[in-house]
């Protein structure tokens, strides 16, 4: 399927933040729950290993990613001890909801970090959670050669793919995740109540931006090549991990600086 770099409703400025909010809390519920990411983590300890650290500075990071479900599944083997979370549009609320979940692992930054250009102060591994469909191919790149233009190793991690099949489950599937999810959205806003079971708009947003999300999804041979066309001196890695039960995978790509 071609690339069509389409919008996503929750990305809007017209965007109602209740809306907003409402979508990137559910996501944040899916990452949490869900067995997928967890499958790629041996993937970004590695990455970690091959840079020297133990922090995580997560860009695009929405309400917070899966770092509840990774932080028990580490359990108190603490190779993370620090996970930064930053966002152009931080969600505060939601990531601090997050670091009281995963016992102060997880810390939110409170200002607005654009993921094109990091603070060059902000150490440890770059990481980015469905979130980099988001970027026209030419800011892809912009994204991948300011992690190497700072030598900071970058690691990113996809639950969607430009099929048929995965777009169909994703814009399907996300309804009932949406009706079974919204109540432990925390904070929780009663408004998301009747936006989701009365008038169903943030189900229905999730499907929508699902959707297009697939749409606009790299292959991992598209993402590698972004990494060595920007970072030559760089080791890259991509590929793509199957999720246990589901016709998803995570496609991810790792890149650290060559030694």
């Amino acid at each position: 399927m071609p690339r069509l770099h389409l919008f996503e409703i929750h990305e809007q400025s017209w965007c109602p933040a209740v809306l907003r909010d409402g979508v990137r809390g559910v996501l944040q519920q899916i990452s949490s729950r869900l067995p997928a990411y967890e499958r790629v983590l041996p993937s970004l300890l590695e990455a970690m290993d091959a840079v020297g650290t133990t922090e995580i500075l997560d860009l695009c990071a929405g309400a917070g990613g899966p770092w509840v479900r990774i932080h028990r599944v580490l359990g108190s083997n603490r190779r993370i001890e620090r996970v930064r979370l930053t966002d152009l549009y931080p969600d505060v609320g939601a990531m601090r909801a997050m670091q009281r979940h995963t016992a102060g692992m997880v810390e939110p930054f409170e200002n607005s970090v654009d993921a094109l250009d990091v603070p060059r102060d902000m150490p440890g591994l770059r990481t980015i959670f469905a979130a980099f469909h988001h970027f026209a191919p030419q800011e892809a790149r912009r994204l991948l050669a300011d992690a190497v233009a700072n030598r900071r190793g970058i690691a990113v991690f996809e639950l969607t793919e430009r099929t048929v099949v995965s777009t169909l489950f994703v814009a399907v599937g996300t309804w009932p995740l949406a009706f079974a999810f919204i109540p432990f959205v925390r904070p929780l806003r009663w408004s998301y109540l009747p936006l989701t079971y009365v008038i169903p708009l943030i189900p229905f947003i999730l499907s929508f931006d699902g959707l297009v999300s697939c749409l606009r999804s790299y292959t991992p041979d598209e993402l590698l090549a972004m990494g060595r066309e920007v970072g030559p001196d760089y080791d890259w890695e991509a590929g793509r991990t199957p999720v246990k039960m589901s016709p998803l995978a995570v496609v991810h790509l790792t890149g650290v600086p060559r030694s």
